[in-house]
């Protein structure tokens, strides 16, 4: 879609552009006010719903070299899906003395997640009562908070943590055992971040295998002090039933 805004003596073509295709910019629409453009717009995500978008807005009168400045509404980072979305450009404060045509280019990336889990990862597995051992990437700081899922149903919560990289987590010995437990992390300033783990395991505290072991440890001591009651030495009464022979002088 191109639309074409007149201010004086410069042609304003509006047109979007979907980076990566994991949004969608749709009912994009201009309007010249006074010395401003504004620019309505709906934003469509194909991604998991809470993913938010850093949106910018580029001229061909630099090249698409850096983004617009002079602009307000919903633009920049962290923007959510949704309709009705506005964009006022300062076009003619921002333009001075320029002439001529000028393209404007809408687009944007789905947001960094403000942390990187790499451990818990899939398919790891974790004894109930055991140390769950949890590492994830940050550049912003703060506070965050780690939840403990299964099957998508809190389990337990932390109170709010440094946001360091790190944290080992002591779980309780009573957990269900079982798959589709997930480890979420969420900023504490703003609970709208969140990140969230690959799908681990949760094992009982002990193992079937493990809870045999002594018995047959205990039945092999057993076995081998039986073997060496029947291979000990005669007494002097008695070998095989056979009399002991009386020694010589007595």
């Amino acid at each position: 879609m191109i639309i074409n805004v007149k201010l004086p003596a410069v042609a304003i073509l509006l047109l979007s552009t979907a980076l990566l295709k994991a949004q969608v910019i749709t009912n994009l629409k201009a309007e010249l006010k006074g010395d401003n453009v504004e620019i309505t717009y709906d934003l469509e995500s194909r991604m998991p719903e809470g993913q938010t978008f850093d949106l910018l807005l580029y001229g061909s009168h630099n090249g698409y070299s850096s983004p617009l400045m002079l602009i307000s509404g919903d633009i920049g980072k962290e923007l959510l899906p949704g309709s009705g979305k506005k964009i006022i450009w300062r076009a003619r404060e921002e333009l001075g003395d320029t002439q001529g045509e000028i393209i404007l280019e809408l687009g944007g990336i789905p947001t960094p997640p403000f942390v990187r889990i790499f451990r818990p990862e899939t398919g790891d597995k974790v004894r109930r009562g055991k140390t769950l051992d949890i590492r994830w990437q940050s550049e912003t700081g703060g506070q965050v908070m780690l939840t403990l899922e299964k099957d998508g149903k809190v389990v337990a919560t932390t109170a709010s943590i440094p946001n360091n990289g790190s944290y080992q987590w002591q779980l309780d010995p009573k957990l269900d055992k079982g798959n589709g437990y997930r480890l979420v992390i969420t900023s504490a300033a703003n609970k709208a971040k969140t990140v969230k783990s690959e799908l681990f395991i949760v094992q009982p505290k002990v193992g079937a295998g493990l809870k045999i072991l002594p018995f047959i440890i205990v039945g092999g001591a057993a076995a081998i002090l039986i073997s060496g009651a029947q291979g000990s030495e005669p007494d002097e009464t008695s070998a095989q039933g056979i009399p002991v022979p009386i020694k010589p002088g007595n």
